[in-house]
């Protein structure tokens, strides 16, 4: 599905030219070609430039000391619909068996402490940048843990929070994941940190979005 040829069928109709075409197939079965499959991979989308190849080797050193593998996608020159607030530009994906093993206990705690420390390490390179040369928007990224074979949920580790609230926030991300209600298929499966609670919160995209196109309403009618 990912290789240049299948890549090149799919896109025909949308460039003008065989060298259009050729060169955004080489492109994109490139990208594709650095994702891997397995019970023990961790998925990563990012942005080449934020994340450069010396950080990903310092990941894969990292998550290779407790035998996981890493598989990335570069995002760079693909179009994504973005609602800002609510989208993980960048997310460290952890997927059902990595998830479980760590639900269960059979994991020992290197595994998680090389994980929290992948992820801090991601959203260092993150804090502060902005997704394009206009400063806008603001990147967000965050984790995105497979809860089951129907539900993901993202959990949005603010740029703008100090590194005592990532790691305080990452601390109680297993305690968030054996609550029933993130085991079921939700619209409300974004979270976000409550720095005053000190617990992670649900956050119902469909009412944040509403609340934002009024008070857009309101600024063109003042």
């Amino acid at each position: 599905m990912y290789d240049k040829e299948s890549i090149k069928k799919t896109m025909r109709d949308v460039f003008e030219t065989e060298e259009e075409l050729d060169d955004y197939a080489t492109k994109m079965a490139d990208k594709y070609s650095t994702i891997k499959k397995g019970d023990n991979v961790v998925h990563l989308e990012y942005f080449d430039g934020i994340i450069d190849n010396h950080d990903i080797q310092e990941i894969e050193n990292t998550l290779s000391s407790v035998n996981l593998e890493l598989s990335r996608f570069d995002k760079n020159g693909v179009m994504y619909a973005s609602m800002e607030e609510f989208t993980l530009q960048l997310s460290l994906c952890l997927k059902d068996p990595v998830v479980q093993i760590l639900l269960q206990g059979l994991a020992t705690n290197a595994l998680w402490d090389a994980l929290k420390t992948t992820a801090v390490f991601i959203w260092k390179r993150v804090k502060g940048r902005k997704q394009n040369l206009y400063g806008n928007p603001k990147l967000n990224f965050g984790l995105r843990i497979r809860t089951s074979e129907e539900v993901e949920v993202d959990l949005k580790l603010d740029t703008e929070s100090s590194e005592p609230v990532i790691h305080e926030a990452l601390d109680k991300v297993l305690d968030l994941l054996k609550k029933p209600e993130v085991k079921e298929p939700s619209f409300n499966n974004f979270y976000i940190f409550d720095e005053e609670t000190k617990d992670w919160k649900a956050v119902n995209i469909q009412e944040e979005i509403q609340k934002l196109a009024q008070k857009s309403k309101a600024k063109c009618q003042s």
